[in-house]
């Protein structure tokens, strides 16, 4: 019995949002938006959802063009964007929501479509020109780049990640396909295992993990359909 409860309307072509800090802090309460074409980055105070706010809107022709992706690390207060038609990767301090900064920027990265994150051990993923790239970060927020291995879809691509067992899955629409990556070794990318099937897994655009479960549910553009993976052995991917 699902309600509305707010909404509020940021910026145009908004492609991505992610959620911050829920617990303590600067930045409790607070989800972020990228705004694509529009070159700008979006804190959200999310404390009240029955009055949702805009705290800072944050404009960067140079570095934010085509924004496409965020991902957050609560605890250093960091956010990483993926900003595609400048091929660099964001480093933004959103330790005070209202007063965001650019704290670093890595270029010369191709990324496409998402970017999912492991705060954990300090690692970051990233779609990047028909494969997955690895990279890794410092306290205050500053990339390295690890490794980079080719996926069999070049179409656009959904990830998320299993950090318990240290694998990232991913989809694409131009094979019908999903693939566990991996990244015990982060600078070794591997293939753990490729899931193809022509019949459940029409192209595929998104993938949601529950980890405590050990399932992946496949968003699937081509039927609407909603697919769950059972992926309690990342080596052994199958339909349920």
């Amino acid at each position: 019995n699902m309600a509305v409860l707010d909404s509020l309307t940021g910026p145009s072509n908004t492609v991505s949002l992610t959620t911050g800090r829920n617990t303590a802090g600067p930045a409790n309460g607070h989800a972020f938006m990228v705004g694509g074409s529009t070159d700008k980055f979006v804190s959200i105070d999310v404390s009240d959802t029955s009055n949702l706010s805009i705290s800072e809107t944050f404009t960067d022709a140079t570095d934010l063009d085509g924004a496409k992706a965020c991902a957050v690390d609560d605890a250093l207060d960091l956010a990483f964007i993926g900003s595609s038609s400048d091929s660099k990767i964001l480093t933004m301090d959103i330790s005070d929501p209202a007063n965001m900064s650019k704290t670093s920027v890595l270029s010369s990265i191709v990324h496409d479509e998402n970017l999912v994150i492991d705060t954990e051990r300090s690692y970051l993923f990233a779609t990047s020109n028909g494969g997955l790239r690895s990279l890794s970060y410092n306290s205050s927020g500053v990339l390295t780049s690890q490794d980079t291995i080719s996926l069999v879809s070049t179409g656009g691509r959904g990830l998320d990640i299993n950090t318990s067992t240290q694998h990232v899955y991913a989809v694409g629409w131009s094979n019908d396909a999903i693939q566990s990556i991996d990244y015990s070794d982060v600078a070794n990318l591997s293939i753990a295992d490729t899931l193809t099937d022509a019949v459940n897994l029409t192209e595929p655009s998104a993938v949601a993990v529950d980890a405590t479960n050990d399932k992946a549910v496949v968003v699937c553009t081509d039927t609407g359909a909603l697919v769950v993976i059972d992926i309690s052995d990342p080596t052994n991917l199958s339909v349920e």
